[in-house]
């Protein structure tokens, strides 16, 4: 990873001793003044910010990308949603993408923010001018694991559900290894456009041009399978790697098998949609009552802009019987 750091050094003018002044009349120091005054300032102008008049720009575009990446590891896409630009939000309302993201609530939010506080941010490259920017930038951001078991998953409703003397003590935790600096961090790489907005930088996605992928599940009727995406809704760009994430529950009180059937709807895009990686191609048993995670990946390509796509996740049920997992048959004509 490259650590890029920047620190501009302002050499001082030598100083004058008091016995040098004692030699020099009042007429002498004005003249000197005016003459130093002459030489220093237009230096200076290199390297002083002038004061920001009003109507000028309020704030730089590291702040924007900061903020955003803070809320982005936080969880939190509703203030995320509000440092995007007045384009994309126009593409996709503020309801929608709350519920396409995952997010925190409650106290377990409240951890997540005080995390992701703690983000560093360093320029790479920028290039900005009036109205737009480009910046690529690393970061690194603290990620809790050491208290992993204390923030319990972070499931939000235990998390909720502890007493006040228990949140303040978690909350003492991680601003202690905040302070002492000792916290595991994931670091990360990322470029950034932004568009100049009512004195304001907004990010900016071009959310226009990407595809739309909504994940489905179908499971056969009366069948004790859950199926559960924790974000289902994805705009995507051609060529760029798409992660889906799934639980499987068996809600039975018998042992089944289930198997999995990737199916792309509407049918003419299935050539353009290409499969990287998935946890669950072979059949998956699950005892009574038990979930498992499972992840699929996936790369997009030869679409047009504003496409919609589904990628439905067809779920056969067997029930487990000594050893054999037994799967309905399909009869000749079926659907």
């Amino acid at each position: 990873m490259i650590a890029v750091s920047a620190s501009l050094a302002i050499k001082s003018l030598p100083r004058a001793s008091r016995s040098d002044f004692t030699m020099v009349s009042g007429k002498a120091i004005a003249i000197m003044l005016l003459y130093a005054s002459a030489l220093f300032y237009p230096r200076a102008h290199a390297f002083v910010q002038p004061p920001v008049r009003q109507g000028a720009l309020q704030e730089q575009p590291l702040q924007t990308v900061k903020a955003y990446l803070q809320a982005i590891h936080a969880r939190d896409p509703r203030r995320a949603y509000g440092l995007i630009s007045a384009t994309d939000r126009s593409v996709r309302d503020e309801s929608t993408h709350l519920y396409s993201q995952p997010r925190l609530e409650g106290f377990a939010l409240e951890l997540a923010r005080t995390l992701a506080a703690g983000l560093d941010v360093r320029i790479i490259e920028q290039n900005v001018e009036s109205d737009k920017a480009r910046l690529e930038v690393w970061y690194r951001v603290p990620t809790g694991d050491e208290l992993s078991a204390q923030l319990l998953d972070w499931n939000e409703r235990k998390l909720d559900a502890l007493r006040p003397a228990a949140k303040q003590r978690l909350a003492t935790s991680l601003e202690d290894l905040k302070r002492q600096g000792k916290m595991i961090t994931l670091e990360g790489r990322e470029t950034f456009h932004l568009v100049r907005e009512k004195n304001r930088w907004k990010i900016f996605l071009d959310w226009a041009s990407r595809t739309r992928v909504i994940f489905k599940s179908r499971v056969p009727a009366g069948e004790e399978l859950e199926v559960r995406f924790p974000r289902n809704d994805f705009l995507i760009a051609m060529n760029q790697p798409l992660q889906v994430d799934f639980t499987l529950k068996n809600r039975s009180r018998r042992p089944i098998v289930a198997r999995l059937n990737h199916l792309i709807e509407p049918r003419r895009f299935a050539d353009m949609v290409e499969m990287i990686a998935c946890g669950s191609l072979a059949p998956v048993r699950l005892e009574p009552g038990e979930t498992r995670e499972f992840w699929s990946s996936y790369i997009l390509a030869g679409m047009s802009a504003k496409s919609r796509l589904s990628i439905v996740y067809e779920f056969n049920v067997a029930v487990q019987k000594a050893d054999k997992a037994i799967f309905p048959t399909r009869h000749a004509g079926a659907p």
